[in-house]
């Protein structure tokens, strides 16, 4: 099953293709339960706890690597001195991208938590594993369905030792993230600090770097907002020439621009740009000193080199580009994350392809036979970039719009297409306005077309293996809803449902 297209074949597609007269229903009877899959699936618990893999089905452990997952929750890419930021956030980071393969081009399919991490785990969209949000606006919880298997399956499957340490509540163990895992860690309260997920991990860590391999996720919540850093880096980075070329470079939001915004950033109180910049990039700081104290542990137990090292993030931020102040939108500072792979013995280099977090495992498999495959390889709608380089794949991602629609995007290493019903389409030239800036739309209608019928072939895609997988959903627990409010992803009033209006 082919999912992308490459530079030639939207070439080809400009060629060829023919104006439609209508658009509104290509996608027929497929699109229609791309987000209702649930529907027809039986009841589940209120507070779901996903099976795991019996102790007889599991395989005696061979001698793998282990694999560590690393998730820093609301990561932007280019704020990190491996991806070119003018500011000392990284240091950790940086020096493990020197020995390790870094993707310049990794893109989130959904700017937010629990749908981002669950294809992160699973190398599913989410309109396929049906975890569309972090919760639904009728306080609905989306959870994995039986169907969908998990790394941490597989690798349990292996006779791996599997383990995990989240910080917030989009990742508990109500989204169902949890399957696999033979050690559970997460927080009583809606989220915890680095150094908090850090004191139990590196218990763990210090006693499982011995023995058979293991399979770990740690998740970090830095620097989810509301940025509030611990008080010894609370003034790290201050505001300074640079940083002011940089905001002007971006258009980024001051005050006085908040007040005549159309986007989100208009009802953000208290907004300060640079004083939220500022403190983002501390919490960035934090969070790469808390992963140094990982790897000097591996270090010190002899595993750094049985290691495959994944770090990367569930979405970007958007600080008031675009007049964001946050995230759950469709610009690239939103959707563009960090990528770094480290696997003993791989030479380092940087990749310039696109690709999505889907494609994360699949790529990861296919750098090592050290790891653990499984049944993955069958279900993945990733796929594996390296030995596509020259097709150029195009990266999809989505995002719930107004009014019960989708906003969905297509990246290529040339264009960036986002589609927004109701409000029209936006194309961006990447080459020549790699901060998004200037819509020219109205100049390349050829490209515009040929971006609308590769979205369609790719929701058609995704629509198939939707009906496969797919999330069950039960009322949420009222502690959730509270959690999830306090983190600032429920507000009170839902808008109303309305057909979407696909491309």
């Amino acid at each position: 099953m082919t999912r992308r297209c490459s530079n030639e074949g939207i070439e080809a597609a400009l060629r060829r293709r023919q104006v439609l007269a209508t658009w509104g229903s290509v996608l027929g009877v497929a699109a229609g339960g791309v987000l209702l899959a649930s529907a027809a699936r039986p009841a589940v618990q209120e507070n779901p706890q996903p099976s795991t893999t019996p102790v007889a089905n599991v395989a005696p452990a061979v001698k793998g690597f282990n694999l560590l997952l690393v998730s820093i929750d609301t990561l932007r890419a280019d704020h990190l001195g491996c991806y070119g930021y003018f500011r000392d956030t990284s240091p950790t980071l940086d020096a493990l991208a020197k020995e390790a393969v870094l993707f310049r081009e990794c893109h989130s399919p959904l700017a937010r938590t629990t749908p981002t991490h669950a294809s992160l785990l699973t190398a599913l969209y989410p309109i396929e594993h049906g975890l569309t949000d972090n919760i639904t606006h009728e306080r609905n919880q989306l959870v994995l369905a039986d169907p969908v298997l998990t790394y941490a399956e597989v690798a349990r499957q292996a006779g791996y030792r599997t383990a995990a340490f989240v910080s917030a509540a989009p990742v508990k163990r109500d989204t169902g993230l949890n399957a696999g895992f033979e050690v559970w860690d997460e927080p009583d309260a809606s989220q915890r600090s680095a150094d908090e997920t850090n004191a139990p991990f590196l218990r763990w860590l210090s006693s499982a770097a011995e023995g058979p391999p293991f399979f770990a996720w740690l998740h970090y919540f830095d620097p989810h907002t509301p940025y509030r850093p611990p008080a010894d880096y609370a003034d790290r980075f201050q505001t300074d020439d640079k940083l002011r070329a940089y905001m002007r470079e971006r258009r980024f939001a001051d005050e006085a621009s908040k007040q005549h915004s159309d986007g989100p950033i208009k009802d953000a109180k208290s907004w300060n740009t640079e004083e939220a910049i500022n403190r983002y990039d501390a919490e960035i700081r934090f969070a790469d000193d808390q992963l140094a104290r990982v790897f000097a542990t591996l270090k010190a137990a002899g595993a750094w080199d049985r290691t495959v090292i994944v770090v990367t993030s569930d979405h970007g931020e958007g600080l008031g580009q675009h007049d964001w102040p946050n995230h759950g939108g469709y610009w690239q500072e939103q959707l563009h994350v960090p990528l770094i792979i480290r696997v003993p013995g791989t030479e380092a280099r940087q990749v310039r392809t696109i690709l999505s977090t889907v494609d994360i495992l699949p790529t990861l498999l296919g750098m090592t036979d050290r790891l653990p495959k499984g049944e993955l390889p069958s279900q993945a709608s990733g796929r594996n970039v390296l030995v596509e380089q020259g097709e150029s794949p195009s990266a999809y991602a989505q995002t719930p719009g107004d009014r019960g629609s989708t906003i969905r995007t297509l990246t290529t290493p040339r264009w960036r297409y986002i589609h927004r019903p109701g409000r029209g389409d936006l194309l961006f030239d990447r080459l020549a306005d790699p901060h998004e800036l200037n819509d020219v739309s109205s100049k390349h209608p050829d490209v515009i077309g040929a971006m609308r019928d590769e979205l369609r072939n790719q929701l058609d895609r995704q629509s198939e293996r939707q009906s496969r997988y797919g999330a069950t959903r039960a009322p949420a627990r009222k502690e959730r809803v509270n959690e999830l409010r306090e983190l600032g992803y429920i507000d009170d009033e839902d808008p109303d449902a309305t057909e979407e209006d696909e491309p």
